[in-house]
């Protein structure tokens, strides 16, 4: 174990490294500076779409038609069919995806944020880098726990749009929140972020950009979709009494309408062509798995496993992959796609390019390496045990760290729904999975203090209205 300063210390000496060992600095794109050259500038459309699950995707099996502009990005490319997000926490899950790192390497580890669970203001992020190519980078996010404040995501982007968690004041608006409006104090529908990114796109001048869009609306329903005659109707029972059975594939057609009118605008604008798009999601949602409807308190497959899917000129057409990969390759996987220089990309990146698996075939290459998530949520808010995972070959395993006669061993290769614990038949295996976990988190610590109701009472409050602070 090492001490929190030693692991600040380290975490600085690894980034100046990496600065001096490129070619200039991923942050500067002018000023005289020479631009890093990639060999393949196309743009990048990076969507996020918060809390959902790969199973509830028609591409992925789902029989009800709530994604068909999502099923027809992915008839156009490559679908990995085995994802698995480096936690069920939105923050940290989002840090992963950007910086291609584990979270105990980039240090968003918990749900409100601040020091020291915040990205370092000189911590690289694949903004960073394609802003150092040359890219104009803008992200437009829905919701609190991804502000640029409490969670240094902002790295690298000239445009961070968060201004439903700006302008808005907090007190007044949280006391009338209600059906009609398109944002809150904690977060903002999708046709609202919609509006921005596309204004955005339609006032940029030219050059290569990297677009980050981020929907919220699936995670629950305190703001619900407006109805659109002609385009968007939907029927629910009154009251909302169970918002995950009965809103959760609303909100989903919701946002894939989002997407397409996103994507059919890059067409109009004659970018479309010319432009990589990424589909995932942070993490899942529980719904009615293991009598646990949400998703941060948990590591099972509802909640890590997410789609993953590449579209673009150069990804090959309707090839679904079965091979294991995780969250944190796909910011390696942009880069390849682009061409980015090697010597550019930093050595602290833990992920893996998928470029050449699509090259290769149908399955994805060898024994992959394994997967690791994690959630704090249990220890930051309910003082109760940190939860880890970690998935080698079709063995997972999900750790209490401070409660290990908890600890679950399941075969996801027979038993994909995680039913039977078979960590008393096969306790040998489980030990090793455990020196896997210890090998990655490399001594460092998960030194999180349980909340009070003292602690930042406004944070809390917008968190409570998301229905967070929930077991």
């Amino acid at each position: 174990m090492i001490s929190a300063l030693r692991k600040r210390f380290l975490k600085y000496l690894a980034a100046s490294i990496i600065v001096a060992g490129m070619l200039v600095s991923a942050f500067a794109c002018s000023g005289g500076r020479e631009k890093i050259p990639v060999e393949n500038e196309m743009n990048v459309l990076l969507i996020t779409i918060d809390t959902l699950r790969a199973d509830r995707l028609g591409c992925y099996g789902y029989e009800k038609p709530v994604s068909r502009m999502i099923d027809a990005l992915a008839g156009r490319g490559v679908q990995f069919n085995d994802c698995a997000s480096q936690s069920s926490v939105t923050p940290v899950s989002h840090a992963s995806i950007l910086t291609g790192q584990n979270p105990y390497r980039h240090g968003v580890r918990t749900l409100k944020g601040g020091e020291p669970y915040k990205l370092d203001r000189d911590h690289f992020t694949l903004a960073t880098l394609l802003k150092g190519a040359g890219y104009e980078t803008a992200a437009f996010i829905s919701a609190m726990p991804l502000v640029a404040e409490k969670f240094g995501l902002d790295n690298g982007f000239d445009v961070y749009e968060q201004s439903f968690y700006e302008d808005v004041e907090f007190e007044q608006e949280l006391q009338n929140v209600d059906s009609r409006r398109k944002q809150n104090p904690a977060q903002r529908r999708g046709d609202l972020t919609n509006e921005l990114a596309i204004d955005w796109l339609r006032g940029r001048e030219g050059g290569p950009f990297f677009l980050w869009v981020h929907y919220f609306d699936v995670h629950e329903t305190y703001l619900v979709p407006p109805m659109i005659p002609g385009e968007f109707m939907y029927e629910i029972e009154k009251p909302l009494t169970d918002i995950h059975s009965q809103m959760y594939d609303v909100e989903l057609r919701f946002v894939d309408l989002m997407i397409k009118n996103l994507v059919d605008e890059l067409y109009r604008l004659g970018v479309g062509r010319d432009t990589l798009i990424v589909i995932t999601s942070d993490h899942g949602q529980g719904i009615a798995d293991h009598d646990y409807p949400y998703h941060t308190m948990k590591l099972y497959q509802e909640q890590i496993h997410v789609p993953l899917i590449f579209v673009g000129e150069s990804i090959p057409s309707g090839l679904k992959l079965d091979g294991r990969v995780g969250s944190i390759d796909i910011a390696p996987t942009i880069l390849d796609v682009l061409g980015y220089p090697k010597q550019g990309i930093p050595a602290g990146i833990e992920g893996r390019s998928l470029r050449p698996v699509w090259k290769e075939g149908a399955r994805a290459d060898g024994a992959p390496p394994p997967v690791y998530s994690e959630t704090s949520y249990p220890k930051e808010i309910f003082g109760e045990s940190p939860v880890f995972s970690v998935i080698e070959g079709d063995l997972k395993l999900i750790a209490y760290a401070e409660s290990q006669s908890e600890n679950e061993l399941f075969d996801l290769s027979a038993d994909p729904a995680e039913l039977k614990n078979i960590i008393s038949e096969r306790p040998e295996k489980a030990r090793e999975l455990e020196k896997i976990i210890a090998r990655l988190q490399d001594g460092t610590v998960l030194d999180v203090e349980p909340a009070t109701d003292e602690d930042d009472k406004e944070t809390r409050a917008l968190l409570r209205s998301l229905g967070y602070l929930n077991k």
